[in-house]
C-alpha cells in the first residue's frame, strides 16, 4: 500500500521531469530556429549588400525571441522551484498556477509571436530585394 508520503514525492518526481522534458524542447525548438533567423537574415544581407527596414526587424525580432526563450528558462526554473517547495509542505497550491507559471506562459508567446513575425519580416525582406 502507497502511504501519501510515497504519492507526494512521486508526484514530485513525475511533474519535475515532464516539466523539464517539456520546457526543454521548446526552449531548444525557439533557439534553434531564432539563431537560425538572425543567421540567414545576416547572409541575405551580405549577399545582397543591402539591409532595408525589413531585414532589420527581422534580426530585432529574432534577437527578441531569443531573449524571451532566454527569460522563459529563468522562470520556468523558479516555478519549478516553487512547485518543488510546495510539494515538499504538501500544499495543494503545487497543483495550481504560480506567478511564475504565468510570466513563462508570457515569455513563451513573446517568444513564439516574436519568431514567427521574424519569418515574415525576412521574408518580405527576401521579396522586396528579388
Amino acid at each position: 500500500m502507497t502511504t501519501p508520503e510515497e504519492t507526494w514525492r512521486a508526484l514530485r518526481l513525475q511533474y519535475a521531469r515532464a516539466h523539464a522534458q517539456a520546457q526543454e524542447v521548446y526552449d531548444a525548438s525557439i533557439r534553434t530556429l531564432a539563431g537560425a533567423g538572425v543567421a540567414v537574415t545576416a547572409t541575405f544581407i551580405s549577399a545582397l549588400k543591402e539591409a532595408d527596414r525589413w531585414a532589420l526587424a527581422a534580426i530585432v525580432l529574432f534577437l527578441t525571441a531569443l531573449a524571451a526563450n532566454l527569460l522563459s528558462y529563468a522562470t520556468a526554473q523558479a516555478d519549478l522551484r516553487e512547485r518543488i517547495r510546495l510539494i515538499d509542505d504538501h500544499n495543494e497550491r503545487a497543483f495550481k498556477e504560480t506567478r511564475w507559471t504565468r510570466g513563462t506562459w508570457i515569455l513563451n508567446v513573446i517568444g513564439g509571436v516574436a519568431l514567427l513575425c521574424g519569418g515574415i519580416m525576412l521574408a518580405l525582406f527576401v521579396w522586396k530585394a528579388a
